[in-house]
This record gives C-alpha cells, sequence and structure tokens, in this order.
C-alpha cells in the first residue's frame, strides 16, 4: 500500500499535448514507476516508523524518565495543560521569578560555593558542652631534681626546647659530703679487696704446702665476702646519688674521685612501652649558671604532652545524657575554637589514635557554687612540627596544647536514615526556612522543614521539597539569599538568616 501511495503522489495527469505522444512512452512509463516505488518507498516507510517510537517514548516519557517527571507530565493530565502554558512563558517567568537567581562562577568561588548531593545517613543528635584540653596530673610534668649539693656549672637546654630521654641537661660541680664520703668509702673498699685477695692468693698456697691450718684461710675468704657486700652496697649509693655506672666504673679504674656530675633527662617506664619515640619538652628552667643548689632541689620542669585530657563542664539535667554516652561507649565529637569563637570540627585522627575519642569517667562530686560538674576524656596528641633552629636545638609543636578551649559534642540519640546538609546549606528568613537547589545553571530557592539543627548540621524533613540525589549548595546559602533580595530590590535585613 505504501508503493501504491507513493507510485501514486509521483504520477501526474498528462497534458493535452502529451496524449500525442503517450503511446510513445508506453514502454518508458512502466519501468520509471517501479524505480519511484524501489527508492522512495523504504525511506518514507523508515520515516514513520522513526516517528511513531519517537511519539511513543515521548507519550511514556513520565514513566521511564523520573527526572523528567519533574519537567514533563502525563499527556492528557492537567499537569500537562499547565506545563504548556507555563512554557510559553519561560523567559518571562525565569526573569520574575522571585526564588530564582543565576551566579557566575566567579561569584561563586568568592563566597566560597560548594555544591553537594543529598545524602541519606544515619544522625546522632547531640548536645554541645564546653571544654579545655589538661594536662593529666602526675604524668604530664616532670621535676628535674638533684639528690646533692653543688655548683651549676653548665646548662645544656633552654626553656621550650625539645629533648630526648637521656639527653644531658645540667653539670654541676659536687661539694656534697655526702657524695664524696661515698666515693671515698668505695675506693678504700676496692683497695682493701685487692689486699685481701693478694693475701688469700699467699695462704692458700701456704695452706697447699701443710706449713698452715686451713681455719686461717677460711677466716680470710669470710672477711673478703664481707668487704664485697660493703663493696656493692656503696656502688647502689652512688647509683642513687645519680652517678652512672659508666661513671662508678671510671672512679673503680682509675682511682679518683668524680668531681663534677651531669644530670639527664628521666626516662618514665610507662613512656618506653609505647611504639613512639618520647619527646619532652623543658618546660621551665629554675636555676642559673653558677647557681649553688641543695640536694632535692628542683632545677627544672620538663612536660611530656603525648597524652593530655579532655576536661568537660556539664549542668546537673545534662547528667543522663552523659551517662549514657558513657554506657553505650559512644565516640564524642571535638570543636576547636578559632578565633573570634567560631567553632571548626575536628574528630580524632587515626594517625593519632586508632580509637574514636570516648568517655573516661564522669566526676562523682558537684560544684556547690556553679551547680556543675567535669567529666574527662582520653586525648591522644600527635606533634605537627619537628624543627630545629639556627643554633641547632630542637623544638616542637603539638596539635592540642593545655588550656586550650574545646566545645564537646556528647551523642544523646541516633537517628536512621536522615536527610542531613550542613547547618550553612540552609537559611531563614522570618518563619520560612530555605536551601538553593541546583538546576539548569541556577540556583532555585526551596522551602524547607528541618526537624533539627545544630552548629555543623542539619535535618531536613520529607516533604518532597528536596529529595535525595538533588544537588543543593552545601554552603553559602546566606549569601545566595542575600544575593536574591538584591536582585528584587528589597531592603537586606543584616540579622537575615541568624538567630540570637
Amino acid at each position: 500500500m505504501v508503493s501504491r501511495a507513493v507510485t501514486s503522489l509521483f504520477s501526474f495527469p498528462p497534458s493535452r499535448a502529451s496524449r500525442l505522444h503517450l503511446h510513445n512512452k508506453a514502454t518508458v512509463m512502466p519501468t520509471l514507476t517501479r524505480l519511484r516505488s524501489n527508492v522512495f518507498a523504504p525511506s518514507i516507510g523508515a520515516l514513520l516508523v522513526l516517528l511513531s517510537f519517537a511519539g511513543a517514548a515521548w507519550y511514556t516519557a513520565w514513566k521511564w524518565w523520573p527526572e523528567a517527571s519533574q519537567r514533563m507530565p502525563r499527556p492528557g493530565t492537567a499537569e500537562a495543560a499547565h506545563a504548556a502554558a507555563l512554557a510559553k512563558t519561560h523567559d518571562h517567568d525565569h526573569a520574575d521569578d522571585p526564588d530564582r537567581i543565576e551566579i557566575s562562577e566567579q561569584a561563586q568561588k568568592n563566597i566560597g560555593l560548594v555544591l553537594g548531593q543529598v545524602e541519606r545517613r544515619d544522625f546522632e543528635r547531640q548536645i554541645t558542652l564546653p571544654a579545655i584540653v589538661a594536662e593529666q596530673p602526675g604524668r604530664s610534668h616532670i621535676d628535674v631534681t638533684t639528690h646533692f649539693t653543688g655548683i651549676v656549672t653548665k646548662i645544656h637546654v633552654v626553656q621550650g626546647q625539645a629533648v630526648a630521654a637521656g639527653q644531658p641537661l645540667f653539670d654541676l660541680r659536687l661539694t656534697h659530703e655526702e657524695l664524696i664520703q661515698s666515693q671515698t668509702d668505695l675506693l678504700k673498699s676496692v683497695q682493701e679487696i685487692e689486699i685481701i685477695d693478694r693475701e688469700i692468693a699467699r695462704l692458700e698456697k701456704l695452706t697447699r704446702e701443710g706449713g698452715l691450718p686451713g681455719k686461717v684461710l677460711l677466716e680470710r675468704q669470710y672477711e673478703r665476702e664481707r668487704r664485697q657486700a660493703t663493696f656493692v652496697a656503696q656502688q647502689q649509693a652512688l647509683l642513687l646519688h645519680e652517678m652512672t655506672e659508666e661513671q662508678i666504673r671510671q672512679v673503680i679504674k682509675t682511682k679518683q674521685l668524680i668531681g663534677s656530675i651531669t644530670l639527664r633527662a628521666m626516662e618514665d617506664e610507662e613512656m618506653t612501652q609505647h611504639d613512639r619515640p618520647v619527646v619532652l619538652q623543658v618546660h621551665e628552667l629554675k636555676v642559673t649558671l653558677g647557681q649553688h643548689v641543695m640536694a632535692g632541689d628542683t632545677l627544672a620542669v620538663l612536660s611530656d604532652h603525648s597524652q593530655l585530657l579532655v576536661e568537660g563542664e556539664a549542668f546537673e539535667q545534662d547528667g543522663p545524657a552523659l551517662s549514657r554516652a558513657l554506657a553505650e561507649n559512644w565516640p564524642l565529637t571535638l570543636l576547636l575554637l578559632a578565633g573570634g569563637e567560631a567553632p571548626r570540627a575536628t574528630v580524632a585522627e587515626k594517625s593519632v589514635t586508632p580509637d574514636p575519642l570516648k568517655l573516661l569517667y564522669i566526676a562523682d562530686s558537684v560544684d556547690p557554687a556553679t551547680r556543675t560538674f567535669h567529666f574527662y576524656a582520653a586525648l591522644p596528641n600527635r606533634l605537627v612540627r619537628d624543627s630545629s633552629g639556627p643554633d641547632g636545638r630542637r623544638y616542637v609543636q603539638w596539635q592540642f596544647r593545655p588550656g586550650e578551649r574545646l566545645r564537646v559534642q556528647v551523642p544523646v540519640e541516633r537517628w536512621a536514615g536522615r536527610l542531613v546538609v550542613p547547618a550553612e546549606a540552609v537559611t531563614r528568613d522570618g518563619v520560612e526556612t530555605y536551601v538553593f537547589r541546583y538546576r539548569n545553571e541556577a540556583f532555585q530557592r526551596t522551602r524547607v522543614h528541618v526537624e533539627h539543627s545544630d552548629e555543623q548540621h542539619a535535618v531536613l524533613g520529607d516533604d518532597a521539597a528536596i529529595r535525595e540525589g538533588h544537588v543543593i549548595a552545601m554552603s553559602s546559602a546566606q549569601q545566595l539569599q542575600l544575593a536574591l533580595k538584591g536582585k528584587s530590590g528589597g531592603a537586606l535585613d543584616p540579622h537575615s538568616g541568624h538567630t540570637h
């Protein structure tokens, strides 16, 4: 039938003059008719088939293209008629839409705008409490003391310098009578033992020859054991006076008293249990060169800030939430206060500790004046700077410093499968709350319902305005709000989007 239609389409009635020669073309016309049918008929048929498929796809796009369903309503419905009416005034509506704004790429960079897709995830409702970084009592500070009197002849370190365990700190010229006497007694014991050894060697020879009873040799051997016991005790006494084993061997070998001694950084047994180098800082120097010190005086204070504490402050009504977080072993989140009291979120990094920040204990007493109590969490610290100065001395800087103010977010409740966006993605104007959805190279202000918000996040309600997968402005929503008001010509409210 298509062939016949095409044939009829290209067949025209012959003119009066042409009829005279029609009999001459009797053999040509059938050939031309077959040629037109073979060439044009398949092309027209294929075109009709493609148009049929395109029409079916357009008619059913609302079923198989979800995103198209927002722009292409189902044909034959009231929404389709409304969409057709809107299409006629598309350009005019965009120009007059009070909730739509277009900004350049340069402007997006200027305000630090970040785009992102809305995702569903689990959310923890939290309470925010003030806290500070605190030192661990009895561990963070180490006093360097001396067990004897002397004069400071050299100071090897300066305040603020980082030192390793065993590194020299001070040289002292000894004036301590007890230490000098202990060295003298040690030398005397060494010499007496040497004399007794020579005597025993002589008596052993006489005893073997039968010229001396064995009782005399036995008495001298007992005397040597008594001297040896005294010698060992004197060595231990010198070790307690901070003399090293090398120095004691030097006294025994040279038979000379040591007139000066070097005090070194103490090494705590607990420090050596960690798989990290021990780094101490000279927190305070309490002596000067040439100063005479007495036994028991503190020469310096070393600090070890590798392990600190988070000391939080809570009110009585926060007690149940803290107790539940402690019982559930929920992790805490730290908010470091930057300049201007603006919090910035940070979680204990895995490079610092493999475990998240957890509560250690809650204080068992309440301050009667403030009606608050403290809670504590272990805070692993890490070095963020380790360098040498012009004089070759080592200086370090820790990530967290004692006295630094924090805010601690304590989990109170967990919600599953919520639309969570950053707090900067939400802006407020009066009683309405908005986010800016990015569509067709423009930002569309969209009303949303916020179920919960804090300093870092906002939880959106499932009211179909914003759904999972939609692209929105994850930051700078307040700047977009001001730009939108400027576009409409309205007066800008400096407090718009803020709560006081």
